[in-house]
């Protein structure tokens, strides 16, 4: 959370950029291009500009469906998998082994291009839109090129030989950056002289983009098996972010648009460089941002078809949509900002490729809500939002009658061994509750009620928390996902919002239940005889982590993994977390298993006073 923070100061800072030079001089180009035989539609002068391609297909289905919204164009391959707008026109990019470039002009003609050996996508060229001109780098010959709409070379910049990985340019086409093995340069194009940036050396260090008109370059470095994203400054090298917690950013001019993860909720965050964060209220995938309209497009299919919707994030609204029978998962969305529209690839029913512009003006919605909302940090929490959030917790827990704690109240009681750290952001609870409500439904009418404690007023506490540290010099994990600890004789369960949340739940909770189970029978007492001849647990979880019976985890099955091998009680913890969830059959096909799970199950119906009930119990699915 706090990293997320630090990125997006790192994104509203005013920063330095690097001093744009003069452009380079434009050598002569000749125009090769190859007329098609289809013919474009007369236009009046007075009418607007024509945006119609010579491919434009009249009519199509697709145009009828969506009523003139999305129009349909011929292409004449079906392996197009992505599309760029340069200048009045397209590139398209098709092939597989090879690359081949089409350039696609508005009154028919094309021009063409293969890349021998190279496999490009649009992303990995930089546009530079005052020189209707598109750059990229020649891995073979070591140098980036310059492309103008006819696809002839206008410019070539030669690199070191001790270049490593891709460089980047920026879109004024005036500087080239670049990694050696223990170095971050950049070049001046127009001279070809080169200076260091920044002393840099890591097994992988690969540069991702610019942004911010080339003021700031992002990287991606790679160091055992960990990566992480760190920013520059590109005029000092000054390492402005750095986090392993990867985001997406796109950014126009002081623009950007940032997708990343919160404790496993993904969120869409924009803004203007010195202004307040905002954030997209929206549950479906982006599938592209425009900072330039400050606008997103979302895309979500189901069975049979595909929904775009256009976010305008200037007002929130959602301001255009188009459903589209037929069509699947766009390969590639881009945006053509002459003509306000979105160009897309997408495949049929049958597989076969087809290039499409949507035209947002012609299908609003109407919409009036507005879907975006302030970015609320820890150190400026949303607390109307939190206040609600604790009142729908309230209600959950006297539900089930257990407590549900979070934000503050959800880190005040910790365990000696653990330190929490707590969660402020009310989208991470709106959706983790949503889990917690439907993972409850697991157990039956008033089972957690009997677990909380020995004691008459007593009950079972589950706080919701951002993290968990723990104390390896007091036995306790680096970090975990879930601490089941007791205080003043109350049972809490602390869970960490994250992947493994409904899981931890299950697992967590199974400590209380078992500590109930073992207090009110004794079917566990015979526990360990059911483990292999000369078996023995850790009773300790660090010593665990260097455990290698995996002999016990193949088709003669005798414990789940080897975590369930530090403790009797995680054994049966991890029995019960896999026991109530779907899919897991496989784990309990063997003897050992079948009768484990057989003496859990048993103890929990004699403990609770289950035995005469005929209803089969989700954790007892797996019952043979």
């Amino acid at each position: 959370m706090k990293r997320l923070f630090a990125l997006i100061l790192a994104l509203t800072v005013v920063l330095c950029g690097c001093g744009k030079e003069e452009e380079p001089k434009q050598s002569a180009t000749a125009t090769i291009t190859t007329p098609t035989t289809t013919t474009t539609p007369e236009q009046d002068p007075s009418d607007p500009p024509k945006v119609d391609f010579g491919c434009y297909v009249p009519d199509s289905d697709v145009e009828k469906a969506t009523s003139g919204a999305v129009k349909a164009y011929n292409i004449d391959f079906d392996d197009c998998y992505g599309v760029l707008p340069l200048g009045e026109g397209l590139v398209l990019f098709s092939g597989t082994l090879d690359t081949e470039l089409t350039y696609l002009a508005p009154d028919g003609t094309t021009a063409s291009l293969t890349l021998t050996g190279s496999f490009m996508l649009p992303q990995d060229m930089v546009l530079v839109p005052e020189r209707e001109a598109m750059g990229y780098y020649d891995q073979q010959n070591r140098a980036m090129i310059l492309l103008d709409t006819s696809l002839e070379e206008i410019d070539r910049v030669e690199l070191p030989e001790d270049i490593v990985g891709i460089p980047v340019a920026d879109s004024d086409w005036s500087m080239v950056y670049f990694f050696t093995e223990d170095e971050l340069r950049c070049m001046k194009i127009s001279t070809g002289i080169d200076r260091m940036l920044k002393e840099i050396s890591f097994p992988v260090q690969e540069i991702q983009k610019l942004h911010f008109d080339g003021t700031v370059l992002e990287c991606l470095i790679l160091e055992d098996d960990m990566s992480q994203i760190m920013m520059f400054n590109t005029s000092t090298g000054e390492l402005l972010y750095a986090s392993e917690k990867w985001p997406t950013v796109a950014t126009w001019d002081d623009r950007y648009f940032a997708t990343c993860y919160e404790n496993g909720v993904l969120q869409y965050l924009f803004g203007t460089r010195g202004g307040d964060t905002q954030r997209l209220k929206v549950d479906d995938p982006v599938y592209l941002e425009i900072p330039q309209m400050m606008a997103a497009v979302c895309c979500v299919e189901n069975e049979s078809s595909m929904k775009l919707d256009y976010y305008d994030l200037q007002t929130g609204v959602r301001a255009s949509s188009v459903e589209l029978s037929g069509m699947f998962i766009p390969e590639c969305l881009a945006a053509d900002l002459q003509r306000e529209a979105i160009w897309f690839i997408a495949v049929d029913q049958e597989f076969n490729s087809g290039l499409y512009r949507w035209d947002f003006g012609l299908s609003q919605t109407g919409d009036t809500e507005c879907l975006t909302e302030p970015y609320y940090t820890e150190q400026e929490p949303d607390m109307d939002g939190l206040a609600q959030i604790e009142e729908r917790a309230d209600a959950l827990g006297l539900e089930y009658g257990i407590r549900i704690r979070v934000y503050e109240d959800a880190v005040r009681i910790q365990p000696s061994d653990y330190v929490f750290e707590l969660e402020h952001s009310v989208a991470v609870y709106e959706y983790y509750l949503d889990l917690l409500e439907q993972a409850l439904t697991a157990y039956p009418d008033g089972f957690l009620k009997k677990v909380g404690t020995t004691s008459d007023n007593g009950k079972l506490t589950i706080s919701l928390v951002g993290e968990a540290f723990g104390d390896n010099d007091m036995g306790s994990l680096d970090t975990a996902v879930g601490v089941h600890f007791y205080n003043d004789g109350n049972v809490y369960i602390a869970l960490v919002m994250c992947d493994d949340f409904v899981t931890t739940l299950y697992h967590e909770t199974f400590h209380a239940i078992d500590t109930y189970v073992l207090s009110h029978c004794n079917v566990y007492d015979d526990w360990e005889k059911l483990n292999p001849k000369g078996f023995q647990y850790d009773n300790d979880y660090v010593t665990n982590q260097f455990r290698e019976d995996y002999q016990y985890l193949e088709e003669d099955r005798w414990f789940i993994d080897m975590y369930s091998m530090s403790y009797a009680k995680e054994d049966r913890a991890r029995i019960m977390e896999y026991a109530i969830r779907e899919g897991n059959e496989e784990y309990f096909q063997s003897e050992h298993m079948q009768a484990k799970l057989q003496l859990l199950c048993r103890g929990i119906r004699k403990a609770f006073g289950l035995q005469n009930k005929s209803e089969r119990f989700l954790w007892e699915q797996y019952l043979k």
